[in-house]
């Protein structure tokens, strides 16, 4: 049994994904701190958050097992200090940094990690360089963090670098990222550098114990339905939905996922068939997915998204479902379990045809069985293979 400090990318109470499911399940057999950081203003997802955890919303250091803690630390709000006085902006970064990398020294000396994941460059400026020294670090990187903000892409491509060289192991999410990760000039960097795939919560994702008797009020109609499920951002192609609910107008196109700040839903209300239901809690995800009739990631391609091993499509195969994706290489893996596209007119061509057909059922049970090949349960034991003999 080791002792690990995960530091975390997003907040607990964030959709979860990865960053959730690999230190939950490491805390089977290990002992697990999940720190992240969070802001004052509050969480415009909380109120749609993991229901069976709302109780711990408020907290900043919780136990979800006797050994898995979870401790969120606030910050000042750079951001908001950041449009008034660039100085205010500085002191708070300062402070911030000076707070969190006091509380990681306290954090270790009251539990003595042999192991240490993080999982952004950004973490490198909160690391005391003493927390470093005689434990395994692991870089879990699960997205091309540089494509995210042209605006600081140079400066966290250094903090990524400097990441490598301090690092004992990285673990990228899909072979685009192995690519990526290993262009950089760092000793032994393809030695230390592993492919683990996302993958699928099997329990929670079982279309057998499913609770079919929940009732989701936006999906009552009686009219087929598709649905995207995820994070609603600029490289999601709702020009494209829309177009596609506009030609199949008896067909309900569900936007189920938080908006980015920045997101205008606007242009999109006048497409009566095009519903965007915000964020759903995650207890519910496994009903809806149940209830619609098409999975579909319609994403646009470029430099961040061709690194994507999409956790939305092994889900949605977990449930049985037919998903539509953007056709780039890592959704090219899932071969003929899913069904790819380039164009616009071979998106329509593939949903009319899947529209107006009936699965049979040895097609559903392959995607069901694939899906519990690639479990998280499976991932973290790849995981934990890093320090066997540590």
């Amino acid at each position: 049994m080791k002792n690990i400090l995960y530091m975390s990318l997003v907040d607990w109470f964030w959709i979860k994904q990865r960053p959730h499911h690999v230190p939950e399940i490491l805390s089977r057999n290990n002992r697990v701190v999940y720190f992240s950081e969070r802001g004052w203003r509050g969480i415009r997802y909380i109120k749609d958050s993991r229901i069976n955890e709302r109780k711990y919303i408020t907290k900043s250091y919780f136990k979800l097992n006797k050994n898995f803690t979870v401790v969120r630390k606030r910050k000042l709000p750079k951001k908001e200090m950041n449009k008034l006085v660039n100085p205010l902006y500085t002191f708070a970064r300062m402070v911030n940094t000076w707070y969190i990398k006091r509380y990681l020294e306290y954090l270790d000396y009251k539990n003595k990690f042999d192991v240490l994941i993080v999982t952004t460059p950004n973490h490198l400026t909160l690391l005391p360089r003493e927390l470093l020294k005689g434990k395994l670090v692991i870089y879990d990187c699960m997205d091309n963090y540089k494509e995210f903000d042209q605006n600081t892409k140079e400066e966290l491509a250094e903090k990524e670098l400097e990441l490598l060289r301090l690092c004992d192991k990285v673990v990228v999410s899909s072979d685009e990222l192995y690519k990526e990760i290993t262009k950089y000039d760092v000793d032994g960097i393809c030695e230390k550098t592993f492919v683990i795939n996302n993958g699928v919560d099997i329990e929670h994702f079982d279309p057998e114990n499913v609770d079919q008797s929940r009732d989701i009020t936006f999906l009552r109609s009686s009219k087929k339905k598709v649905a995207y499920i995820g994070t609603i951002s600029s490289w999601v192609d709702l020009d494209l939905i829309q177009n596609m609910a506009k030609k199949f107008k008896d067909v309900n196109f569900y936007i189920i996922g938080p908006l980015d700040r920045n997101f205008n839903k606007d242009k999109y209300s006048q497409t009566n068939n095009m519903i965007f239901t915000g964020t759903q809690p995650y207890e519910i995800i496994p009903t809806i997915l149940s209830k619609v009739d098409i999975s579909i990631m319609p994403f646009r391609k470029n430099q961040l998204v061709k690194t994507v091993n999409p956790v939305k499509i092994y889900e949605s195969l977990a449930m049985g479902k037919p998903v539509i994706a953007t056709r780039y290489e890592e959704t090219e893996k899932f071969g003929d379990l899913i069904f790819t596209y380039d164009s616009a007119e071979e998106f329509e061509s593939i949903l009319s045809k899947l529209l107006s057909q009936n699965e049979e059922e040895t097609v559903i049970r392959r995607r069901i069985e694939f899906a519990r090949e690639n479990s998280w349960e499976k991932r973290v034991e790849q995981i934990e293979k890093l320090w066997e003999n540590l």
